[in-house]
């Protein structure tokens, strides 16, 4: 006789999950090695150098266009006219106390700055490294020294001013030097920019001479001029710029030397070093 079957309720009993075993865990994770995370060379972080002064990196140039600015402004020839409607205290406080009181106001005429400023800056050649520098002369002197408008002209050069002078950077707007010396008179400063031949080293005989004829032609106009050299007065030995710092009052382009060059301008006797 067959047994009976079991029970329809037989209570079925939750199986296990099985995890894997650890060895094969970690034998296949050692069986593939991330090669990303080799190690690397470690590198130390970047430490700039501390600057002791920095104000010394602020301009390339010779001088600052801070200081540009400031020496145009000694550039004063004043004249008095117009009407008198202008109090002099000073006088008013005199003859308030001569008199013992006060009745009326002493009047003067005003204080106009006639200064005439013209910039003839050597362009191209040698002189190019010193486009923006040059360009910074020429505009701190016509809108930053406080002269009014059309009292500062600057015309450009290449090497030498010769029959004619140029009115533009580019050296395409032609005008004849001795229209250019005509607009001027006795009262008129000059300032001269260029190397003179010291940035290359060259001792021209032709240079010399065409220089010596613009500065006589210079000189029957005003006697206010004077040469801003940008090359270290120790480079003109031995070349042009020596022989023509002979003619004229030259000084290198540096504080002392724009503010020298600007006092031989003014008419104030500067003497010049030698190189």
């Amino acid at each position: 006789m067959p047994p009976p079957p079991p029970p329809p309720d037989f209570p079925q009993l939750p199986q296990p999950k099985l995890e894997p075993p650890l060895a094969e865990s970690v034998t296949e994770k050692e069986a593939a090695p991330n090669l990303d995370a080799a190690a690397q060379p470690v590198r130390a972080p970047f430490t700039p150098a501390e600057i002791d002064n920095p104000s010394e990196l602020q301009s390339y140039w010779p001088v600052s266009r801070r200081f540009l600015s400031y020496s145009w402004r000694s550039l004063r020839r004043t004249i008095t006219e117009g009407p008198a409607d202008m109090i002099d205290i000073g006088a008013t406080v005199q003859q308030t106390a001569q008199q013992g009181f006060y009745l009326k106001p002493v009047l003067c005429q005003r204080e106009v700055n006639r200064a005439q400023l013209l910039l003839l800056i050597d362009q191209n050649g040698s002189m190019m490294p010193l486009h923006q520098f040059t360009r910074e002369v020429v505009e701190t002197a016509l809108y930053e020294s406080g002269l009014p408008d059309g009292q500062v002209s600057a015309c450009y050069f290449q090497n030498v001013p010769a029959d004619y002078v140029y009115r533009d950077i580019f050296l395409t707007q032609p005008v004849e030097l001795e229209a250019m010396l005509a607009a001027c008179d006795s009262n008129t400063s000059v300032l001269v920019v260029s190397d003179a031949g010291a940035a290359r080293g060259y001792r021209r005989l032709e240079r010399i001479r065409a220089t010596v004829r613009f500065l006589t032609q210079l000189r029957r106009t005003t006697q206010l001029c004077a040469w801003l050299n940008p090359i270290p007065i120790d480079r003109w030995q031995g070349n042009s710029a020596e022989m023509i710092a002979n003619l004229v009052p030259m000084f290198q382009m540096d504080n002392d030397g724009l503010s020298n060059a600007i006092d031989v301008i003014r008419g104030l006797v500067v003497q010049p070093a030698q190189p």
